[in-house]
């Protein structure tokens, strides 16, 4: 079950935000893979925000296999090709040991209308989870 967190202030009233989790497993060098949440590739819902609150990932190898949060308004899959409107987010996130979970709490804001996904640097597979609360 969701945890539910709640936005109060002097002349607002309350806004329910649940906290959800999203995955992406990428696999190839160099590739834009998407961020999905109940099996599809998850689009910021128009006048909300996505916040990243924590990441956590695991590979199968180490040195040059890193990765980097992104968004932009086109759904992708998997692919190499530079995504048009592309906006990185983060600086790269890289693993010191094979198959350990690296957690980092974050900050990280996506707008409305588009679509968080990671790019991959190095070869090798790497399973990531975000956690996240859209307002």
């Amino acid at each position: 079950m969701p945890t539910r967190l709640y936005k109060t202030g002097f002349g607002t009233t309350d806004t329910p935000a649940d906290i959800f989790t999203m995955f992406a497993n990428p696999s190839t060098a160099s590739a834009y893979y998407a961020f999905y949440y109940s099996g599809v590739s998850f689009l910021v819902p128009t006048a909300t925000s996505l916040y990243i609150t924590k990441i956590q990932w695991s590979g199968n190898t180490t040195g040059s296999l890193q990765f980097r949060i992104h968004f932009g308004t086109t759904a992708i899959v998997n692919t190499t090709t530079v995504i048009a409107g592309d906006v990185q987010r983060t600086s790269n996130f890289d693993l010191a040991a094979i198959n350990t979970i690296y957690t980092q709490e974050t900050f990280i804001p996506i707008p409305a209308l588009n679509y968080p996904h990671v790019v991959q640097i190095g070869a090798g597979t790497l399973n990531i989870l975000i956690s996240c609360i859209n307002v």
